[in-house]
């Protein structure tokens, strides 16, 4: 019993853990739709809504198709780029559909 108590004293106290204040989706993060902006996807992966890479999506915002926002500290030299959602999905839904002729 004096084991145990001195485990959990060592932990902190009781035994109660954190429960979340609202139910996460069922993958376990919120939809990219849903939310107002999203980070750009890392090198060499794709976009979750478009299919895009990491470098179509910089030269599409970077020319104004969407609005990119970028973040910073005030002294460094990296930060992250988001991609406001509601922009980017007008965006996209305003592109031509590319069919393939049959031949």
């Amino acid at each position: 019993m004096i084991a145990k108590q001195l485990k959990n004293a060592e932990r902190g106290g009781q035994e109660f853990t954190a429960q979340p204040l609202t139910t996460p989706a069922v993958n376990g993060t919120t939809p990219l739709r849903d939310s107002e902006t999203f980070r750009l996807p890392k090198p060499k992966a794709r976009c979750p809504l478009s299919g895009l890479s990491r470098t179509s999506l910089l030269e599409y915002g970077e020319a104004g198709c969407f609005k990119l926002i970028r973040l910073r500290k005030r002294g460094s030299r990296r930060g992250i780029v988001l991609v406001d959602t509601a922009s980017f999905l007008r965006w996209l839904h305003g592109q031509p559909a590319v069919t393939e002729e049959q031949p």
